[in-house]
């Protein structure tokens, strides 16, 4: 569950030194070519993720309804608007995609973009990968 107030940091990416610091290591293309997404990434887990956890986990969290239709059960998930903005945006922004192609990204960056997500909400980040396994 999303501990609010636990972030700390309006960009995951930039601040987290480390994180830089390996990919340049490891992946220097990588981690020149694809810098200012990940920094806008980690903007955007850091602010609109993060506050859109927060808000779930305060107020909103997901229910399950059942209703009946035709003599059966119908089960359902609903979810929060904020929930559900964010969770179409992580797909916007590339998570899955960047990986297929012409000009296709390697994993290592969809998986860094995980890692930033998940610091957020990890709720996310499930769904995410599940799609990129299909894919």
């Amino acid at each position: 569950m999303h501990q609010a107030g636990t972030t700390g940091a309006q960009n995951f990416y930039l601040a987290d030194v480390n994180l830089q610091r390996l990919l340049t290591r490891i992946a220097p293309g990588l981690a020149e070519r694809c810098r200012h997404r990940l920094a806008a990434f980690g903007s955007w887990a850091a602010t609109e993720v993060d506050a859109a956890a927060t808000y779930t986990d305060r107020f909103a969290p997901p229910a399950l309804e059942a209703s009946d239709r035709d003599g059966q059960l119908q089960y359902r998930v609903i979810c929060n608007p904020r929930y559900e903005a964010v969770h179409r945006q992580v797909y916007e922004h590339g998570i899955v995609g960047l990986n297929h192609g012409p000009s296709a990204e390697p994993f290592l960056l969809t998986f860094t973009m995980g890692y930033l997500l998940a610091q957020a909400d990890i709720s996310l980040h499930c769904p995410a990968t599940l799609t990129g396994a299909v894919a």
